[in-house]
């Protein structure tokens, strides 16, 4: 990752807790020392809310924010070579890059490269990202040209663990510096490779690793919700997150309050021994989804100079 975002651990910003006359201004050099973008409000209720978190390997935020137009030129993208994964979850962003346009609408993903030209014009949005080194992610994808500027609707475990364990992750400050911090940067590439499309060889990995992982944390917060009003029993659980009634049983065992609280992600992740159903590998996939009526289909762009 860039230096100048290194040099961030945990980054909270909202233009809410800053004077009106300060908010774009701060928002502006913010974009171009952290995201490296330019950005341009594109309706009058101008706010942005949102958090950062650095990995060892990986950057993950949570963003919600009024209609913006992102730019990033050749000159802000000199020296970066990250890949960023980004999935929104209320609002849409089209999007041109790498000679390509596509439309992300709400519930899609798509993967993108911090070390070339972007426009990015986004309505009023929710999303949540990661930023992981090009030379980490791009080995385990099976065929990285093809992965980049492909709209990934949400219908895969992987993505769909994603949203979650992301805007998680983004928000948890106590992780910084910790020994688990390592391991929530592997599940994050892991949980992105399977996403996109993984090798052979690593998604063998990812399956006894990131995906197992983030399951079982997906559950146990699932208990901790709907504990008090909510169908908890091992079928139920099982049934929504598609493994066996057995393992739902040994994340019941382990869901006393001060436990889910104060082991929450040593336990989630270091005694990730629930056994999961298979899950194979995303394959490319069609233009089109569930959300189709959003976006037409990806086409060739002109393309962006600076």
């Amino acid at each position: 990752m860039n230096d100048q975002s290194a040099a961030f651990e945990q980054l909270r910003f909202a233009t809410s807790d800053l004077p009106v006359a300060e908010r774009w201004p701060t928002f502006l050099d913010m974009g171009r020392t952290v995201a490296k973008v330019d950005c341009m409000p594109l309706e009058d209720d101008f706010f942005v809310d949102g958090s950062f978190c650095k990995l060892p390997a990986a950057g993950v935020g949570s963003f919600s924010s009024s209609a913006l137009r992102a730019t990033r030129s050749r000159a802000l993208a000199e020296g970066s070579d990250d890949l960023i994964f980004y999935m929104s979850i209320e609002g849409t962003a089209n999007i041109a890059h790498l000679g390509r346009e596509a439309t992300v609408c709400a519930g899609e993903s798509i993967l993108v490269t911090s070390a070339d030209p972007l426009r990015m014009d986004r309505s009023r949005i929710r999303y949540v990202h990661a930023t992981i080194p090009r030379s980490v992610l791009a080995p385990t994808l099976r065929d990285f040209d093809s992965a980049l500027m492909r709209p990934m609707p949400d219908t895969g475990e992987a993505v769909h663990l994603l949203r979650g364990y992301l805007s998680l992750l983004a928000a948890t400050p106590s992780l910084q510096g910790s020994d688990i911090s390592g391991l929530a940067s592997a599940h994050v590439t892991d949980l992105i490779a399977f996403a996109v499309g993984a090798t052979r060889d690593a998604a063998e990995i990812a399956a006894g690793r990131g995906v197992r992982a983030v399951r079982l944390r997906a559950i146990k917060a699932d208990i901790e919700s709907n504990l008090a009003v909510g169908d908890v029993g091992s079928d139920a659980l099982a049934g929504r997150h598609r493994v066996s009634s057995a393992s739902c049983s040994k994340a019941r065992g382990h869901r006393s309050h001060n436990s889910c609280l104060a082991a929450g992600w040593r336990w989630s992740i270091a005694r990730c021994s629930i056994h999961v159903l298979p899950i194979a590998p995303s394959a490319p996939s069609p233009s089109t989804s569930a959300s189709a009526t959003c976006r037409p289909s990806t086409t060739p762009s002109a393309g962006i100079s600076a």
